[in-house]
């Protein structure tokens, strides 16, 4: 594996200029296209695809949206 092709969590964090913890939170969700979790020794680091940033898409913000409730077409007793 060639390490110059590859970058950290911080480091991916500085390029789309977003807060580490968020981007750390993207990582885990597996938001961010070909990232892996190695272990080095007793640490365990995130390694990013340079390339990644051409096929990365930042998430929307805030809560998802709820979908319209369906209109029904039971119709209401009594009615005529």
């Amino acid at each position: 594996m060639e390490l110059e092709n590859y970058m950290t969590a911080r480091e991916f964090a500085q390029l789309v200029n977003t807060p580490y913890p968020t981007v750390a939170q993207w990582l885990r969700d597996g938001r961010v296209p070909g990232a892996e979790l190695h272990n080095l020794g007793s640490m365990k680091v995130w390694l990013i695809p340079r390339d990644s940033l051409k096929d990365f898409k930042r998430p929307e913000m805030g809560r998802p949206k709820k979908e319209a409730p369906k209109a029904s077409k039971k119709s209401k007793k009594g009615t005529k």
